[in-house]
């Protein structure tokens, strides 16, 4: 067994390079490639009937296992999930079926190691709309944790991004107020980093246009965290936030919720110790520079505060102090 091994890109990072993020304990590292599943479960040695947690990337698809390889030094099972641009998967974030996720929620339950009263999810951007979007579906999960999420069902690449028993889930499929989209536009021809958050600005402010695409979040069975940065330049994700709020506070939500909204952080935020002075990046899959938001002291914070409180929210939902 190996304290931790982890591949980013080609880059091997050992637990040796991140005690700085406090790797607390012996973790197993197995890659799963059964039933059609591509990820890669980190178990705490010596623990048994341990909650779970499911890690979800977002739009960049693949496979990120830091976050997940973190979780189970804190004592959590952790599965690292791909969904598409990974092995035999989609390769591209168009009609994923939630069929895939029931399965991999079904492994876990079914693992030796695992309490199946105490799976949760967690996930980034699209990662975190589809972790709202899977715990309003699936019962098993009695905690949902949403970095930047969206509160409504966004397009995939070309179509609909989610199916559920082979029927394509209505999504947004207006682009907005066309000026905003020769701005677009002309960002993308002139190479300079795209914007996007006025074009969904302008989408959200057309009722009819998000009519139909919202997630139902108040039929999550357990608690739920979701995380903003209000210079959000991807997308007005403080604002997507509050209305998947406001939607738990009008249906009576019998579980405790949260969102976490910081001021000077965009679109990155995730785990400390990570840099925040890039404020613009190509985008994996689609190779376009995008502003992402954000100053470099605000998306620190962001990052350093936050994962503070996912790991105090994790262990009131499924943790050991229950």
């Amino acid at each position: 067994n190996v304290l931790l091994e982890v591949y980013i890109g080609d880059s091997l990072v050992t637990s040796d390079s991140i005690t700085r993020l406090r790797v607390l304990q012996n973790v197993t590292r197995t890659e799963i490639r059964e039933r059609g599943l591509v990820g890669t479960l980190f178990l705490p040695e010596g623990r048994s009937k341990m909650p779970a947690v499911i890690s979800l990337t977002g739009s960049g698809g693949g496979m990120s296992e830091i976050r997940a390889a973190l979780l189970a030094s804190h004592g959590y099972a952790s599965l690292d999930l791909a969904y598409f641009g990974e092995e035999n998967l989609p390769e591209a974030l168009l009609n994923i079926p939630l069929d895939y996720f029931d399965t991999a929620i079904d492994f876990l339950k079914k693992h030796e190691a695992i309490d199946s009263e105490r799976i949760g999810i967690i996930g980034a951007s699209r990662g975190g709309e589809l972790s709202l979007l899977l715990g309003a579906t699936y019962s098993d999960l009695k905690c949902v944790v949403g970095y930047v999420p969206s509160a409504f069902r966004c397009p995939g690449d070309g179509g609909p991004a989610w199916t559920s028993s082979g029927k394509p889930l209505p999504f947004i499929m207006s682009t907005g107020d066309a000026g905003v989209m020769e701005e677009i536009q002309r960002s993308i021809a002139s190479g300079e980093a795209v914007t996007f958050r006025p074009m969904f600005n302008s989408i959200l402010s057309d009722s009819n246009a998000i009519q139909g695409t919202e997630i139902p979040v108040e039929n999550i069975n357990g608690d739920v965290l979701v995380i903003s940065g209000e210079d959000d330049q991807i997308w007005p994700s403080s604002d997507m936030c509050e209305m998947a709020i406001q939607r738990l506070e009008a249906n009576d939500f019998r579980h405790k919720y949260k969102h976490l909204s910081y001021k000077d952080a965009g679109h990155r935020i995730g785990l400390p110790f990570n840099p925040t002075t890039i404020s613009e990046a190509y985008h994996p899959v689609s190779g376009m520079l995008i502003n992402l938001g954000g100053t470099p002291a605000g998306n620190a914070y962001a990052c350093s505060d936050s994962w503070n409180q996912i790991l105090e929210f994790l262990n009131n939902s499924i943790g050991d102090s229950e």
